[in-house]
């Protein structure tokens, strides 16, 4: 036995098989002191039949005992003996093995007596199945089934060997993969079968989850409706979180006969049918279980599925005649009945075009009190969504922004995962709205590593989306360019359909705006009358028509839409008819334009409408500078020309200054220009430089960027639109914090996203030495990056 183990006690507590005996007689080969190695049978329940066993080779001890006994009568046995090893032999080493068998005799309090009052000077070791009682013993050495030397091996007859109450909840934790807390659960983790988490409910141990699945169900037929009874839990405990996602798998452990009667499973699975847009079948799961369901507010409850499932399928008739059956009984539902049904009544009425009742609607849903039900919290952050997105498309700063902030909020506070990313993504479509600056990578990307933990597709390519359109935003082109393609293949990637257009749309508008790339008007027209096209508006197709140069096909997609769904789109459509107009030389256009946006409905447009205002002369756009650090360098303003660099070496200070966007000190940025130089006055060649560069960058407006103070050059990059080098840097860091994190596809769409940033080697045209470290520092980043992507095996 080893020096750490001597003289004090060692509990080795874990499951059948996991190696307890095999250490124990390790130890009995290995230790030099008096030893008695004792394997508990079920024999033993008759004391005099176990110490006699125990004591045969240590007459001295039995005799003690037995005199000591006779002394103390009214104290356990197991205290006696521990008594008389103490003054016989108080260095022997005992070492008890299946000590959970003590438990099932009458002389349990006896065996526990023994272990509590074993000599302190001895050696003690217990191996048991079963977790101690609290032995008031130190020190105090436990090997729990988690232990290196470990490996449980239950078998299927040990677990249907458990008591029948056990074993039932056994399966349970099997089947739904947790459960509440119980007197049953609590005695699985004592018997080291499940654990405790730190939520309070109990699961099974790995070992024992692999084997519970064959653990004889059809002798327990009554199981199900517990397993029922836990589900339940389960699904109101994880809504919205990354455990919901198991959920499928839950029902598929459950036997197809028993979901087909019960209007919960069927419910649950309709859900999931809803979730994954199978529309159909999840309208017939909720039939089924309509026909088996046992009491009118079951019924009403999937009734109110039933017009989830008519919205989905855009079937009107149906919704409307199943929002004729829930009303007379409205107001009398229980919370979570009540939210529900009023957001897909807002649902109904924005589809319908009534956007001022929508509203109205998916506010009431907010003022229905949650009271801890997160039923009703998720349908709070679901109307969120929607009030967030009306009031952002209407140009209402103020109101969206409100809303996404509380959207953040709730999500944060109550852990809805599943609908982090848009949340997220609609704030920083608020801030960009509300900003005349350029929109902030950096913004979009500080989002918590939470919101990856089981990423909703479309919310997760609705905030890829966003990278792309900022793209476009801010004028980087091709950058849009090549990341509209990226998040285009993970749409399909995930057979989201409905995504497919609107990106195709936002593809087509970039490589409008990008001017060397032209669009043939007969594709664009083909475009607009192809059937998967038919959820983008007459003015999605008019802005591509009027920036293509085809006016009168701009015109025509605008009048010949006669039924805007809001008296926000009517004014839009008047404001692109003036801005048609304005292209064809009407001097009055941007007078008409700005009289319109004086009106109530108009106003919101000052903030949507930047570019199309700005062309009109009636606001200005942001400076919108550009810097370009892999491939060939270059900064630029957008819409204007490239400068003209009389000096090479002051686009190097420039991207000198990039690499380093705190600043640098003279000294150091006077070493890096000219430290293989022979100038003699390197001071005064970088003031010379300093000069070159403003020259350079003022007939951009962009002198101003690069500031000295107190020996210390910095440019302000946080007024510069995009800058490839910083925002490769921004991409790449969420990529490794989320490789760390150990989500591993997250982290590749971030990787990728770098990838597509970073166009070619690191200031390719640059010849200092300064910048071969750089170089090859971020050729080894773009390479770890690349190998991530390949190894998550993405399509795109």
């Amino acid at each position: 036995m080893t020096p750490e183990h001597l003289g004090k006690t060692t509990l080795l507590i874990a499951g059948p098989r996991a190696g307890k005996t095999a250490q124990l007689l390790e130890w009995r080969e290995s230790c030099r002191l008096p030893t008695i190695y004792f394997r508990l049978t079920p024999e033993d329940a008759e004391p005099a039949f176990a110490l006699r066993r125990m004591l045969r080779d240590w007459p001295s001890i039995r005799t003690h005992f037995e005199a000591l006994r006779a002394e103390l009568p009214s104290l356990p046995w197991g205290a006696v003996l521990a008594m008389a090893i103490d003054e016989v032999l108080p260095d022997l080493c005992l070492l008890l093995d299946d000590f959970h068998l003590s438990e099932e005799t009458p002389e349990a309090a006896s065996w526990l007596a023994l272990v509590r009052h074993f000599p302190p000077t001895g050696t003690l070791a217990v191996a048991s199945r079963h977790r101690l009682p609290e032995l008031e013993r130190t020190p105090l050495i436990v090997w729990d089934a988690d232990h290196p030397a470990f490996s449980e091996a239950p078998t299927r007859e040990d677990l249907e060997g458990l008591p029948r109450s056990l074993l039932a909840k056994a399966v349970v934790m099997h089947v739904v993969g947790e459960a509440s807390p119980s007197c049953e659960g609590a005695e699985l983790v004592r018997r080291n079968i499940a654990l405790q988490m730190p939520v309070g409910t109990h699961r099974l141990r790995a070992a024992w989850q692999a084997i519970a699945g064959v653990a004889a169900s059809p002798a327990i037929p009554a199981i199900w409706g517990e397993v029922e009874a836990e589900l339940r839990g389960f699904v109101r405990r994880h809504l919205r979180k990354g455990k919901e996602l198991s959920i499928p798998g839950i029902l598929e452990r459950i036997p197809s006969e028993v979901r087909a009667r019960s209007p919960f499973l069927l419910e649950v699975e309709g859900e999931i049918h809803l979730e994954a847009r199978r529309f159909l079948e999840a309208r017939e799961c909720f039939r089924r279980a309509m026909d088996l369901a046992p009491d009118p507010l079951s019924r009403r409850d999937l009734l109110i599925h039933l017009l989830a499932a008519a919205v989905y399928l855009s079937d009107d008739a149906q919704a409307a005649a199943i929002l004729e059956r829930l009303v007379p009984e409205e107001g009398s539902d229980p919370p979570y009945m009540e939210a529900h049904l009023l957001y897909w009544r807002g649902r109904m009425a924005l589809d319908a075009g009534r956007v001022d009742e929508a509203l109205a609607t998916f506010q009431r849903v907010l003022n229905v009190p949650a009271s801890g039900d997160q039923r009703v919290t998720r349908s709070h952050a679901r109307a969120l969504i929607y009030l967030v997105s009306i009031n952002h498309n209407l140009g209402h700063v103020a109101d969206a922004t409100s809303f996404a902030e509380r959207l953040v909020n709730m999500c944060l506070a109550f852990d809805l995962h599943r609908d982090l990313l848009s949340a997220f993504s609609l704030r920083w479509r608020c801030l960009v709205l509300g900003d005349s600056r350029p929109a902030s990578l950096a913004k979009l990307v500080d989002i918590p590593e939470e919101a990856f933990l089981a990423p909703n597709p479309t919310a997760l390519n609705l905030y890829l989306t966003c990278f792309a359109v900022r793209a476009d935003a801010i004028a980087a082109y091709d950058l849009a360019l090549r990341l509209f393609p990226f998040v285009l293949a993970h749409a399909v990637s995930q057979q989201l359909t409905m995504r497919v257009p609107i990106l195709k749309y936002w593809l087509s508008l970039t490589k409008i705006r990008r001017a060397s790339d032209e669009i043939d008007p007969a594709l664009l027209r083909a475009m607009s009358a192809d059937e998967q096209y038919a959820t983008l508006t007459p003015l999605n197709w008019a802005s591509l028509f009027v920036l293509s140069g085809q006016l009168d096909e701009a015109e025509a997609a605008i009048l010949a839409h006669d039924a805007w769904s809001s008296a926000e789109e009517r004014v839009r459509a008047r404001l692109y008819l003036g801005w048609i107009r304005h292209r064809r030389g009407d001097s009055g256009a941007a007078d008409e334009v700005r009289a319109l946006l004086a009106t109530p409905e108009g106003t919101g447009m000052w903030e949507i409408e930047v570019e199309i205002l700005a062309e009109l002369g009636l606001r200005e756009a942001p400076a919108l500078f550009q810097m370009r650090a892999f491939g060939e360098t270059a900064f630029a303003r957008a819409k204007l020309a490239l400068p003209h660099w009389p000096r090479k070496k002051a686009l190097s200070l420039l991207a000198i200054l990039a690499l380093h966007p705190q600043g640098i000190e003279a000294e150091a940025l006077r070493d890096a220009l000219y430290r293989d130089s022979d100038n003699s006055d390197p001071a005064g060649a970088l003031r010379n430089l300093v000069y070159g560069l403003r020259q350079v960058l003022t007939p951009l407006g962009a002198a101003d960027l690069l500031e000295v103070a107190r020996g210390v050059y910095r440019f302000k990059w946080e007024q510069v639109a995009h800058c490839d080098l910083h925002e490769f840097d921004t991409l790449y860091r969420k990529g490794q914090d989320l490789e760390t994190a150990g989500r591993l596809e997250a982290a590749a769409l971030f990787y990728r996203m770098a990838v597509l940033t970073a166009d070619g080697a690191l200031f390719a045209d640059l010849g200092e030495d300064v910048f071969e470290g750089p170089r090859r520092e971020y050729a080894a980043r773009l390479e770890h990056a690349q190998a991530v992507v390949r190894a998550s095996g993405a399509p795109w």
